[in-house]
């Protein structure tokens, strides 16, 4: 049976390091609005916490833009999901603003999203450095209780002794170099069963008794993997569509509405109960390699797709 990293590995960090007796200036991280979902920002939070590192500030976050705030709550949407990347750090509005968005996302030196070339987003390879993505990840994106004890729950009601976690993004998955992937696997614009499905039936081989647990943004895709493997497989309630991408408001979902902070929190929890799956079958995403860095040593089949 697998089990889950622990922050408390994480206890003493650059991050709550203060040598010297001048504080470190305090910064303004200003989060992207639709169509950037959750990992995306994640994902570009671990970078920012790199450089935060490495050049010796401090930063606090303003997601006010973000796709999941709900009107019914307060405070900014991070706030729902994770606590302050740097504890008793308080909003500044006179603090600089950090550049973000593509020159810090799609870079080469990126520490979980580099890409082939500087300000050029297609392709998004995997992490460079996955224990190092980890540390920062642990350290500066840390889940409030509630969400790690919804992952607990779920994985204690579900869980087989081994798992196998496959992630399979719906039609909308259209970023990320996506387009030329499917085309060179003959799927255009179409979601590629196959290629996951041959992975998945190799590992079984070995692991016949594995449980499946698929993570999907499309309710067809989740029917898909329930059709070929039956009672093995298991998900998350989470909300889901036909077309994926809920977050980013497409036509293609014919004017349907979805509850904004629930996206965000089925997509947390789904994939850090992707990272307890003892492997990870998966495309190209920042989900996956959000999974890939929360266990550097998570076994894991990349199916470019």
């Amino acid at each position: 049976m697998k089990k889950g990293l622990s922050a408390a590995s994480n206890s003493t960090t650059l991050g709550s390091m203060n040598h010297g007796t001048n504080p470190k200036p305090i910064k303004r991280l200003k989060l992207r609005a639709i169509p950037s979902g959750m990992f995306s920002n994640v994902n570009e939070v671990i970078e920012h916490a790199r450089l935060a590192e490495r050049d010796g500030y401090t930063f606090f976050i303003d997601w006010s833009m973000s796709c999941y705030r709900d009107p019914d709550k307060d405070g900014d949407p991070w706030e729902y999901y994770f606590e302050p990347s740097f504890a008793g750090v308080a909003p500044n509005p006179a603090a600089d603003t950090l550049t973000s968005g593509v020159p810090v996302a799609c870079t080469r030196d990126n520490i979980i999203t580099p890409r082939l070339e500087d300000g050029n987003c297609n392709p998004l390879l995997l992490p460079r450095d996955r224990v190092c993505a980890s540390r920062l990840l642990h350290t500066y994106v840390r889940p409030k209780q509630y969400i790690n004890d919804a992952v607990a729950a779920f994985r204690t009601a579900n869980w087989r002794e081994e798992m196998i976690g496959l992630h399979i993004r719906g039609p909308g998955r259209l970023h990320g170099g996506a387009e030329e992937l499917r085309k060179a696997l003959g799927a255009d614009g179409a979601v590629p069963f196959e290629p996951y499905f041959e992975q998945a039936d190799r590992i079984l081989n070995l692991m016949p008794d594995a449980g499946i647990f698929v993570c999907s943004d499309s309710e067809p895709v989740v029917q898909s993997v329930r059709d070929r493997y039956g009672d093995r497989v298991v998900d998350y309630p989470a909300v889901r569509s036909t077309f994926g991408e809920m977050h980013a408001g497409h036509a293609e979902n014919k004017g349907q509405s979805f509850p904004p902070y629930r996206l965000g929190l089925d997509m947390l929890i789904e994939a850090l109960l992707l990272a307890e799956s003892d492997v990870f079958i998966h495309g190209n995403s920042n989900v996956a390699n959000f999974v890939l860095s929360c266990d550097p040593y998570l076994l894991h089949v990349y199916v470019q797709a």
